[in-house]
């Protein structure tokens, strides 16, 4: 027994895993559709007018339909209105049977569609992490290319410095050599009367 917008009836419930609620109740509706019922919605329930749900034989039934999120899924709650009597194991066991099956077979599919778009979000991450990885990549691969540039020019630059260290011994040398060929002139012209 569970409170809907026609009083407080019997009902068969099912909780569907990793499912949000909206979603539930939409594709409830589009099940509902290959029973050629009529639907409407009204403050979160869902009537299902007239469906030929061929198991419970000939006649026609009106189905009500209201989802709430719970921690971790979806509880479905599905009233099936048998024309004055809503369905109940004690009143109609073989259509309580088939009721049971109607309402697992949508659960299982229900429970798939919920994982697969679990699947999909998950599959959007990795794609998501995949292009920032490539880009770590791209960009490790122009550093380590910067790095060996820069080494280049270290390189570069130190035989640069030896020989200018060698070149600055030579001229120091010739330095000296030019000082001392000055000293000499200066003692000879010191030495003229």
């Amino acid at each position: 027994m569970e409170k809907m917008s026609l009083g407080t009836n019997n009902c068969l419930k099912i909780y569907i895993p990793n499912a949000q609620s909206a979603d539930v109740a939409e594709d409830f509706a589009t099940y509902m559709k290959g029973y050629n019922a009529k639907a409407s919605s009204k403050k979160g329930e869902y009537f299902f007018d007239n469906a030929e749900i061929k198991q419970f034989g000939n006649n026609l039934v009106d189905v009500y339909s209201t989802t709430e999120q719970k921690a971790g899924g979806v509880e479905l709650s599905i009233f099936f209105d048998l024309g004055g009597a809503y369905l109940n194991s004690s009143d109609h066991p073989d259509k309580y049977k088939a009721a049971e099956n109607f309402v697992k077979k949508f659960g299982k599919e229900e429970a798939a569609v919920a994982i697969g778009i679990q699947i999909e979000a998950s599959q959007k991450v990795i794609d998501t992490k995949m292009k920032e990885y490539n880009s770590l990549v791209k960009q490790d691969s122009a550093l380590t290319k910067k790095i060996r540039d820069c080494q280049a020019i270290i390189n570069q630059a130190q035989i640069d410095q030896q020989t200018s260290r060698t070149g600055q011994d030579t001229k120091k040398k010739e330095i000296a050599m030019q000082q001392q060929s000055i000293d000499a002139m200066k003692t000879t012209q010191a030495g003229i009367e």
